[in-house]
């Protein structure tokens, strides 16, 4: 180990020589890319990558509960790549995995010659969307072998999940003692295909109406069980609702608009409307559970980083039309984002280069029922505006008692 190179230093090297650098991808954030002659290419990636991103996300989610439930880990000690602080980084012997977490498991534990428990680690890495070769599968392998080879190294259980595995890459990570998990595998049928149903929903430019509708509320439906899941598909598909509401009266919608001025800034936009060149619609979406506060930083980023950009390449592309910003929520607006927002709203009534709309809950639902669609209003209702039920009646368990002797009246009360 003391000859391997650290990531970072592969990493500084290869930027210094160009072959590859680093990206800022909207709505994605910083990336790490091969050398492209043309930057525009890297816009390409952006829906398919926030597509594998969003369901990554909520696996990750469900996998957080099941070794927690089961108590494959302890409980709150569990790190995953979306934690926001850099010193939770889930690292195990100085390597990064999307998940890790110390596990008292029976065969991963150690014992110090001082008689002092030393906890094993359970580790997982996933990539959805891709059936993997070995070639693919080569580094996580090699990162595991390389822990193992570690003299004062932790004992772990290792997992990898992908969608597929080849054949050779298969059997490769079964010999290094590696779980080559699914998501059907780990958590049945009707869950991989949500997965699946929601990678083609984000990573898809267009759907139609109906196949939209249909789709949000499956996906909201089979994942409304795993914690934390509804609340980041309420923001993740928000604006799809937004974009079936919006296309009744304009049939030229795109979600996730990749805009660029003149100036090189990109910025995403939720949802763009067209009216052929007389008008052009910016809107920003944040979907909430009821009563949450919109986060201030997104009204300011809002403001002050993405309406300048969509205002030049509204200018710039549509030269003649009127220009729209609107602002959807489901959640509160805090003091200092109302602040913000009439500040904002003051300021261009002074030149009036564009119209500002603020669609708070009660606006929003008023829009989506003047659509006078029962499937779309159905699916906002249930799944952005209704609290869970969280009052489950547990079935009664009985305990143990004898099938046969001298316990026939306890058999006939619970029979």
């Amino acid at each position: 180990m003391k000859r391997r190179l650290s990531w970072k230093s592969v990493l500084d090297g290869l930027l210094q020589y160009k072959m590859i650098k680093v990206v800022m991808l909207p709505g994605v954030g910083e990336c790490v890319a091969l050398t492209e002659k043309n930057d525009n290419g890297y816009l390409r990636a952006v829906h398919p990558l926030k597509a594998r991103l969003t369901t990554e996300s909520v696996l990750m989610k469900s996998l957080s509960q099941w070794v927690r439930n089961n108590g494959i880990i302890s409980y709150d000690t569990l790190r995953t790549r979306e934690d926001p602080s850099p010193v939770q980084t889930p690292c195990v012997a100085n390597f990064d995995f999307d998940l890790t977490a110390p596990s008292y498991l029976n065969p991963l534990l150690q014992f110090s010659r001082s008689g002092e428990i030393r906890s094993g680690f359970f580790v997982c890495d996933m990539l959805l969307g891709y059936k993997l070769s070995l070639v693919h599968l080569q580094p996580f392998i090699t990162k595991c072998r390389s822990i193992n080879s570690l003299r004062n190294s932790p004992r772990c259980l290792f997992m990898f999940i992908a969608d597929e595995y080849s054949e050779d890459a298969f059997q490769e990570m079964k010999r290094a003692g590696i779980i080559p998990a699914t998501p059907e595998n780990l958590f049945g049928k009707d869950f991989a295909d949500a997965l699946i149903q929601l990678r083609d929903l984000v990573g898809s430019l267009t759907l139609s109406l109906k196949d939209n509708i249909a789709a949000i509320d499956d996906i909201m439906s089979r994942v409304s069980n795993i914690a934390g899941a509804t609340s980041q598909l309420q923001g993740d598909l928000f604006e799809y609702i937004i974009a079936e509401t919006v296309r009744i009266d304009s049939k030229d919608v795109v979600v996730g608009k990749i805009c660029k001025s003149q100036k090189g800034d990109t910025a995403e936009c939720d949802v763009l409307s067209l009216k052929g060149n007389a008008a052009i619609t910016f809107i920003e979406c944040k979907g909430y559970k009821p009563y949450s506060t919109v986060r201030h930083e997104d009204v300011k980023k809002w403001i002050g980083k993405q309406v300048p950009v969509f205002y030049n390449y509204a200018r710039n592309e549509y030269p003649n039309a009127e220009i729209n910003f609107e602002f959807w929520t489901t959640g509160k607006l805090g003091d200092d984002s109302r602040e913000s927002l009439r500040k904002f709203t003051e300021q261009n009534s002074i030149n009036q280069r564009y119209n500002i709309t603020i669609m708070e809950p009660h606006d929003v639902r008023a829009r989506i029922n003047a659509t006078w669609n029962d499937a779309l209003v159905r699916v906002f209702e249930k799944h952005f505006l209704s609290y869970p039920d969280k009052n489950v009646r547990r079935k009664h368990v009985p305990e143990p008692f004898r099938l046969a002797g001298h316990d026939d009246a306890i058999i006939e009360d619970d029979f």
